[in-house]
C-alpha cells in the first residue's frame, strides 16, 4: 500500500471507529463495557454496518482495524446498497450505515418513526471512472449517454455510439 493510501485509511478510520466504539459502548442488552457500566476501556457486543456497496471496503478496512486494536466487539460489515442500508438502519437493525449519498428526506422520516436517531459524517466521497478499450473510438459520452448504454433500457447496443444515438 503506499504512504498516500495509508494515510487516507487512518484519516477514514477515525471518525469510523469512533461511531463503533461509541455504538458498542450503548446501552443495549448485547453491548456491555467493562462489567461496571461505567465506560471501561474495552468495548464488547456487537456492531453491526451496512451500507453502500462502494463504502463497505472502507468499513471493512476499519472494522479490521478496530477489532485489531484489540477491543471484545464483533464488527459486521454488510453492502447490500445504500437505499436498502437505510431501510435495515431506520428499522433499527444497524448501528451504522455506510451511505454513498446523503440521506432522503424519507429516510429521515423513516427513522424518526423508527425512534431512530442519527449523526451523518462525511468519510470520503465515491468517484467513478468511465474506462474503454483503446481500440474504441470515444471521445466524449455525456450522464445521457452512459445512462442510455448501462441504465434499464440499455439492450441490443453493438457500439458506444448507439448510446450517442438514443440519448439525443
Amino acid at each position: 500500500m503506499n504512504p498516500t493510501t495509508s494515510r487516507w485509511l487512518k484519516l477514514l478510520a477515525i471518525p469510523l471507529a469512533a461511531v463503533l466504539v461509541l455504538s458498542a459502548c450503548g446501552g443495549d442488552d448485547e453491548t456491555e463495557t467493562d462489567g461496571g457500566g461505567g465506560g471501561g476501556d474495552t468495548a464488547a457486543g456487537t456492531v453491526n454496518v451496512s451500507g453502500s456497496s462502494t463504502v463497505a471496503p472502507i468499513s471493512t478496512r476499519v472494522a479490521e482495524l478496530f477489532e485489531e486494536s484489540g477491543a471484545e466487539a464483533t464488527v459486521n460489515v454488510d453492502g447490500p446498497g445504500t437505499g436498502d442500508g437505510f431501510v435495515v438502519f431506520c428499522e433499527g437493525d444497524a448501528d451504522v450505515t455506510g451511505a454513498s449519498r446523503a440521506i432522503k428526506e424519507e429516510e429521515i422520516a423513516s427513522c424518526e418513526e423508527a425512534g431512530v436517531e442519527f449523526i451523518e459524517l462525511e468519510v470520503a466521497i465515491d468517484g467513478l471512472a468511465v474506462l474503454t478499450n483503446p481500440a474504441n473510438s470515444v471521445e466524449c459520452l455525456s450522464f445521457a449517454d452512459m445512462y442510455a448504454l448501462v441504465g434499464p433500457e440499455s439492450q441490443g447496443f453493438a457500439t458506444w455510439a448507439d448510446g450517442q444515438e438514443i440519448a439525443t
